[in-house]
């Protein structure tokens, strides 16, 4: 082998070995936390390593090229459940705490180990327990005619989640260079597709989104374009309740409600006869709904029968992949129930307005 040969050798042998994974091990100690328990580590796949805690403490391995955001479980019982997002990459990380929950964890020998330390130390606890209890009481005075009761809930629940998006973001704009601070933008931005959500990833640096979190907030932002307000609705074609394709397209002409629901959706059911409402008033003035399910493979018959059940008389379609529904998908769908107002040109006019508004909204249209 010459000497040229025998340098190109080396190099390709160089790349393939940094290419190659690495063993990254996860050692853990819990005070509080008893034998027994079962560890889980995984991704966003597969589990990945499971172990069982001797004397508080755990060790876990996996195996990795790069960062990236793992699942570390701990159960102890059908009723006792706890689970914790890690950054990890190649080497050590060392996790330490006195609740057997996963909560009040330091974080040691990682380069991020310190700000996951830092994140979930946020003091948002209290908070987020104030808000719930909020959220309660709104859920019972919403079903009531009390409209001043329920503007007041509403109003201090907003300031709360105004209250909850400032710690996020003073976190993250202090921590750009951290993947951390992608988790911290999923966790608290990544339903709502909002301008608040591009602004904050535009401000994190190149290694900070380069992980699946940040892709997926990437692919979020991109299909929040694409669906917002003034667009044209993306078309799709997807089989209806006998297994023939139904196009969007096919409804030009018309004010049509793209409603996302399952079956197996709760508040979607309760919304239903509201709609079922809506939809016998307008049905005759160019307004029709077009329902897309998020129901499982193998769930069709609990999908026919929801409709049938809920008086549901508009057209239906479904793939039934439930959250990877290509609909739901291609419109950036993340919870049900969810809704698009189009006008007759295709054109999207409004996004996911309750009953009342999607209400008076037609009867300006429809006049």
């Amino acid at each position: 082998m010459n000497k040229q040969l025998q340098i190109i050798f080396l190099l390709l042998s160089t790349l393939s070995y940094h290419a190659m994974a690495q063993e990254t091990i996860i050692n853990g100690k819990f005070s509080s936390m008893k034998d027994g328990t079962v560890i889980y580590l995984s991704n966003d796949k597969q589990v990945t390593d499971s172990t069982l805690i001797v004397n508080g403490a755990f060790s876990l391995k996996t195996s990795l090229k790069k960062g990236e955001f793992y699942s570390l479980s701990a159960v102890a019982g059908p009723q006792s459940v706890a689970n914790v997002t890690l950054y990890l990459e190649p080497g050590v990380l060392n996790i330490s705490g006195k609740n057997a929950m996963l909560e009040n964890l330091n974080f040691s020998g990682s380069r991020y180990a310190d700000d996951m330390t830092s994140f979930y130390a946020l003091p948002l606890q209290p908070v987020f327990k104030k808000k719930d209890l909020l959220m309660q009481r709104y859920s019972k005075v919403s079903r009531s005619a009390d409209t001043t009761g329920r503007k007041q809930l509403a109003d201090s629940v907003k300031i709360l989640k105004e209250a909850i998006n400032v710690v996020y973001d003073n976190w993250i704009y202090g921590h750009s260079a951290s993947p951390v601070s992608a988790y911290a933008i999923w966790l608290n931005y990544n339903l709502n597709g909002s301008t608040r959500l591009e602004q904050l990833l535009n401000s994190l640096k190149m290694s900070a989104k380069d992980n699946s979190i940040g892709r997926e907030l990437q692919q979020t932002v991109d299909v929040g374009k694409l669906t917002a307000i003034g667009q044209m609705a993306p078309e799709f074609t997807q089989n209806d309740t006998s297994g023939r394709p139904l196009s969007l397209k096919q409804f030009r002409g018309k004010y049509v409600l793209i409603d996302f629901w399952a079956s197996w959706c709760g508040p979607c059911r309760a919304e239903n006869p509201k709609i079922v409402k809506l939809f016998q008033k307008f049905k005759d003035k160019e307004f029709t709904i077009l329902g897309v399910s998020l129901d499982r493979e193998g769930d069709k018959d609990k999908w026919l029968k929801a409709i049938h059940d809920d008086g549901l008389t508009w057209n239906h379609v479904s793939d039934l992949k439930w959250w990877k529904n290509e609909v739901a998908t291609l419109y950036g769908i993340r919870s049900v129930p969810s809704s698009l107002l189009i006008d007759p040109q295709g054109r999207i006019i409004a996004k996911n307005l309750r009953s009342a508004e999607l209400e008076n909204r037609l009867l300006k249209l429809l006049k």
